[in-house]
């Protein structure tokens, strides 16, 4: 993770009980809320921050270096973390009979359709659009690549990306807009592992992950938004395939893909999301396996909290569209911010050379349009 400044650093105090520290996390979310339009990111790039940044930049820091600190000391409070939920088996994705051929990858015997309990009003209707569109492209509902990464079927449709003016803990770059998602695609239903970095990566890039949250199936963290699309490149080609076969999702896509039919601050109940995602005020204060939580309706992992997640998009103002060329997006909150932090619309941007322990991504598996159009195989004449 890169160092602070020093001048940046909070004085320690080790007697504060973790409600307290959650209670302060929350007071320094709301007040970065108000005091910074836009979202500037509140984590410092690799190196520290220079002198050019703008004062908003470097105002971010001082607040966020307070949020650091309280998640870091979480580590040292004797309370038990909660621990994880048991996932209740959903029931058996229904298998494509001739399903569309697509390269590298292959329909899995094993894809389950998630038990929408606990989860937000739209996710039943999410599962069927999801079953639909399997049934009438022979698009498999979960596929699994050459490097054993499960993918989902996200069916193309539209939905409203933001979130209302009356949300706890909006922010003012977040105005409701109508979004269409046109074509179906498919999302890796965990976030990249350590495991599956090393595979696709070899010898070529070493596991930059802290080592002090070590595990084959932890999302790979530290990572670089130039470090994931040598990942996502280098995937394509060891499949055979086009650059860009495999890339990282678009903001529109990943909110899309983490609402999976919700309409609400997260795609869980609020007094249920301990179940489905990895923050602050619940569970152990460091990155969880992949999997160890419930997922959304279309089967996804960790879209709220564990690590955050690169999106290929600049930062850009929803209204305005004025495009941040110097910002990368990142999505979906991380382990030791606030709950309020993880909710579906909630955006930070970051120099796209900022690394962490609490950054990782998923990766998208794009479809041609011959895929597409497709349906299914056409029968050979005798």
């Amino acid at each position: 993770m890169a160092e602070l400044p020093e001048k940046s650093k909070p004085e320690k105090r080790l007697t504060h009980s973790k409600s307290e520290r959650a209670a302060q996390a929350r007071r320094i979310g709301r007040r970065r809320r108000k005091e910074r339009p836009g979202k500037i990111s509140h984590l410092a790039a690799s190196g520290g921050a220079p002198a050019s940044l703008s004062k908003y930049f470097r105002l971010g820091l001082w607040g966020v270096a307070a949020v650091i600190f309280i998640g870091m000391m979480l580590t040292n409070d004797t309370a038990e973390p909660r621990s994880a939920d048991t996932i209740p088996p959903g029931t058996p994705a229904p298998l494509v009979e001739q399903p569309v051929e697509i390269p590298g990858c292959k329909q899995s015997a094993t894809g389950q359709m998630p038990v929408v309990e606990y989860l937000e009003d739209g996710s039943e209707f999410a599962q069927k659009m999801q079953l639909e569109a399997s049934r009438e492209a022979s698009l498999p509902v979960e596929i699994v690549n050459s490097v054993g990464m499960r993918f989902r079927l996200i069916p193309a449709g539209q939905y409203v990306m933001g979130s209302p003016e009356n949300e706890a803990g909006r922010a003012v770059d977040e105005a409701e807009h109508v979004v269409p998602i046109p074509r179906h695609f498919y999302i890796s239903a965990h976030e990249v592992t350590q495991e599956q970095w090393k595979q696709v990566m070899a010898e070529a890039v070493t596991d930059p992950s802290d080592p002090k949250q070590q595990g084959a199936k932890r999302p790979v963290q530290e990572v670089t938004w130039r470090n994931c699309n040598a990942f996502v490149n280098a995937l394509s080609e060891l499949e055979g395939q086009p650059k860009g076969t495999y890339r990282l999702p678009l903001e529109r896509e990943w909110e899309y893909a983490c609402r999976a039919g919700t309409k609400t601050t997260f795609h869980a109940r609020s007094e249920e999301l301990w179940r489905f995602a990895n923050y602050l005020e619940e569970h152990a204060a460091e990155t969880m396996p992949v999997g160890t939580l419930r997922p959304n309706a279309w089967g996804l992992y960790n879209m709220h909290g564990n690590v955050w997640e690169w999106c290929a998009d600049n930062f850009a103002d929803y209204e305005s569209k004025e495009t941040h060329e110097l910002h990368r997006v990142i999505r979906g909150g991380n382990w030791y911010i606030t709950k309020l932090d993880c909710r579906s619309a909630t955006r930070y941007r970051l120099p796209p050379d900022s690394h962490g322990n609490f950054i990782g991504f998923r990766v998208v598996r794009l479809l041609t349009r011959d895929q597409l159009e497709q349906k299914t195989p056409k029968e050979s004449k005798p």
